[in-house]
């Protein structure tokens, strides 16, 4: 009697708290006809959803009006980094210059190494080297600059090495100075590279200032809508060769001043201008609209930027449905997080060809009426009321018997 009377109650409160009022928009979804379907949003849909889409959710209504959750997992999203363990086993200076050894103790492909150093001013020209016996080296990148700025008007650090994918038990970094050279931590990582074709976006505004004084060179670029970057691409029309740093921002916010609404910047990545390569610039998957890139041209002439391509990877899930209902896309609430399904287990099992949805057009979910509590309502204190006096009196007539 006791469980009936929790079910009943626990019942009540699920139809008065319906979890699709809690999202603010729906898309129909059509074209179920099997198990296993993809579903790819739309980009229209990224203005209204978290900054990691944690409050996306697939929800059906069933003839019989009862609320079903559709399970599901990423298909497609971005780069994953796997950090990779090393030691370092020797730190020397020679007339060459200072030389920093590393050990890989399990053979693992790596691409890049992110180095700290305790100078917050230089401009060194580093070469990195790989062997399996430390008797033979072989050159893995050469003359890859790394440089730190430390003054009153901006503060910056490039000094992560980018390389095509190496395989050695031991690497060596020359830095080729006199100077002091303290390296506080080091980190070193493999960065698998996501395949998906990616998505070229629209620009809407470009617009570049050249500052003297700090001798950069600033383009912000605004996309038409917030959408998921994960690439940029910058084509440099001037011929001759150049090696600059580049910092890259995203607008996470804006905030009012007394000039109006302004942009709040936060840190996305950063690179090398060079042009021996195609500049072309893989980045944490943000959602934005828009984006700043910071050139840092030493003292050298601005570099003429001829265009700016912005692409980004499709956000894609892969959803299970296991009942008939009417299917909906649902998103646009600012407090959900991260749904845990069990099919991130078994994607193995999942069939490699799945026939996409179509994802409908956009409906404003009605927000939930305000009202007051269950037990302010006399005529709802009443019936609980009794319905408990009645179960308790047919409890005690049992145990009489």
């Amino acid at each position: 009697m006791k469980y009936k009377l929790l079910f009943l109650l626990l019942y009540i409160y699920n139809v008065t708290h319906a979890q699709m009022r809690d999202y603010s928009y729906k898309r129909p979804l059509s074209g179920i006809q099997n198990q296993w379907h993809q579903v790819q949003l739309p980009n229209d849909l990224f203005k209204a959803v978290k900054q990691n889409v944690a409050d996306i959710r697939i929800y059906g209504i069933s003839p019989k009006n009862d609320t079903i959750e559709v399970p599901y997992i990423w298909t497609s999203h971005q780069s994953t980094t796997s950090s990779i363990d090393f030691k370092t086993i020797n730190t020397s200076r020679t007339a060459a210059g200072h030389f920093i050894t590393f050990e890989i103790p399990i053979a693992k492909s790596i691409n890049e190494i992110a180095l700290d150093f305790k100078e917050t001013d230089f401009d060194w020209t580093i070469q990195l080297e790989g062997s399996q016996d430390q008797k033979n080296w072989y050159t893995i990148v050469e003359d890859y600059r790394i440089l730190a700025i430390k003054n009153s008007l901006e503060q910056y650090a490039f000094t992560t090495l980018n390389f095509a994918d190496a395989k050695y038990q031991y690497y060596r970094i020359h830095i080729p100075t006199q100077d002091d050279v303290s390296l506080l931590k080091a980190s070193i990582a493999y960065q698998q590279k996501n395949t998906t074709p990616f998505l070229q976006y629209p620009i809407d505004i470009a617009t570049t200032k050249i500052d003297k004084k700090r001798k950069i060179s600033q383009l912000d670029i605004r996309l038409p809508e917030p959408v998921p970057v994960s690439a940029i691409q910058i084509a440099i029309a001037d011929d001759f060769d150049y090696y600059r740093p580049v910092t890259f921002q995203y607008a996470s916010d804006s905030i009012k001043t007394a000039n109006g609404w302004q942009p709040v910047y936060q840190y996305f990545g950063n690179g090398v201008l060079n042009s021996s390569t195609k500049n072309e610039f893989l980045l944490p998957s943000k959602i934005t609209h828009q984006i700043r890139l910071t050139i840092h041209n030493a003292d050298n002439p601005p570099l003429s930027i001829a265009q700016t391509t912005i692409r980004g990877i499709p956000y894609q899930l892969t959803a299970r449905f296991t009942e008939s209902a009417n299917y909906f896309l649902v998103y646009g609430n600012k407090k959900a997080r991260r749904p845990t399904y069990d099919v991130k287990h078994y994607s193995e099992n999942i069939p490699n060809k799945l026939q996409p949805l179509v994802v409908g057009p956009v409906q404003k979910i009605p927000a939930a009426t305000p009202s007051a509590p269950l037990f302010a309502n006399k005529a709802w204190l009443w019936g609980i009321m009794l319905l408990i006096i009645v179960i308790l009196g047919g409890f005690t007539l049992r145990m009489m018997d």
